[in-house]
């Protein structure tokens, strides 16, 4: 940057750019290229709730984890291995939070739910196993 000769000339490269965070979303003056936060304090705070939601999203899916293998387990033991996606909805499986989605060379879908398998029987029925 060249130096200014006088106090009240403004260098050429200041541009206008706004604050990356969407609870500040502040207009300020960037002097360098890289800078997309208005203050360091707002970057922290961004950083900071990005944490808290990652961390909160990991509970959810623990505890959504956590309901579908007790579910399971009741299932196994009372000598069921099949269940219906109807049954999984009345019982508050969320079919879309699973571990793994597999494909078998037989072009069967298996979805993991940590130490159970559902092997897709049709479209709306599943057979459980659960891994040794």
């Amino acid at each position: 940057m060249k130096r200014l000769r006088n106090r009240g000339e403004v260098p050429k490269n200041i541009y206008s750019k706004i604050c990356k965070n969407p609870a500040c979303a502040v207009s300020f003056e960037c002097f360098h290229g890289n800078r997309g936060f208005c203050s360091d304090r707002c970057k922290r705070n961004y950083e900071r709730d990005l944490k808290k939601a990652a961390r909160d999203m990991s509970k959810r899916m623990e505890r959504l984890m956590n309901r579908s293998a007790a579910v399971f387990e009741e299932y196994l033991k009372s000598g069921k291995t099949k269940i219906t996606v109807n049954e999984m909805k009345q019982r508050n499986i969320d079919s879309n939070v699973f571990t793994a989605r597999l494909k078998s060379l037989n072009g069967e879908i298996i979805y993991v739910f940590g130490e159970y398998v559902l092997h897709k029987i049709a479209e709306v029925e599943y057979y459980i196993t659960k891994t040794q």
